[in-house]
């Protein structure tokens, strides 16, 4: 079993943010594409029984990609770039980049070009999402199409797709698993921030709601020297 290490993982992921899962889609349909004409060919038997199944997987798949979009799309604006607090992690992060003569003249936003798109993420995944609908179409209907041809080349280049809609789809889904990790620890920060508050609250509550005699409640025990009788009781 192979195992990558924390800096092959690290280089992985930097590689699949800069260049997007394109490229990845791109590379797996050459590579599939060599493999099932010179290696591994798939016979025309086999692909009829594997034609309607990827049609109808594959258009299964763009049509929950297109409901799913506009319930994620609505969900993380209203859940997380429509807070708040990602307004003001925004508005810091521009504050500090600003040269300190802008902030002396009280320059403008826009003059300092601190114009950071607050909605930039989330066209990204709704890009992203887009890309995914479309390739997972062309994949399905490529297998009724060209793929009535039946000839080892339309076999491929069918199959080729599939597998660039898979590829395409697996790092979607790993990019968004990473930056949904990422929410979720800002998210942790933010809910033990309000627990620390409370428990701050608690702390100091409860001093003062401690119960304490009223003055004058309490009864004056008398002393008794070490030499004076006990009285009887």
């Amino acid at each position: 079993m192979i195992r990558f290490s924390e800096k092959t993982g690290a280089r992985f992921r930097i590689v699949l943010r800069r260049h997007h899962p394109h490229i990845f889609a791109a590379v797996g349909f050459v590579v599939a594409l060599v493999v099932l004409l010179v290696f591994a060919p798939v016979g025309l038997d086999t692909y009829r029984q594997l034609r309607g199944s990827l049609f109808t997987g594959l258009f299964a798949v763009s049509g929950f990609l297109l409901s799913a979009k506009s319930l994620v799309i609505l969900n993380l604006k209203k859940e997380v770039y429509g807070e708040d607090w990602y307004l003001t992690r925004v508005h810091e992060r521009d504050w500090s980049g600003t040269a300190q003569e802008h902030k002396r003249d009280k320059t403008p936003r826009k003059d300092c070009g601190a114009t950071t798109d607050v909605y930039r993420p989330l066209a990204q995944v709704g890009a992203l999402l887009t890309v995914n609908i479309i390739l997972a179409l062309l994949a399905s209907f490529a297998q009724i199409t060209l793929g009535l041809a039946e000839t080892s080349w339309a076999v491929a280049v069918c199959l080729a797709s599939a597998v660039a809609a898979a590829v395409m789809l697996g790092c979607s889904v790993y990019l968004m698993w990473l930056s949904f990790e990422k929410l979720y620890a800002d998210w942790e920060a933010i809910a033990q921030a309000k627990l620390e508050k409370k428990w701050s609250d608690a702390v100091e509550d409860f001093g003062k709601s401690e119960p304490r005699p009223a003055p004058g409640s309490l009864k004056k025990v008398k002393t008794v020297e070490a030499d004076e009788p006990i009285p009887p009781s």
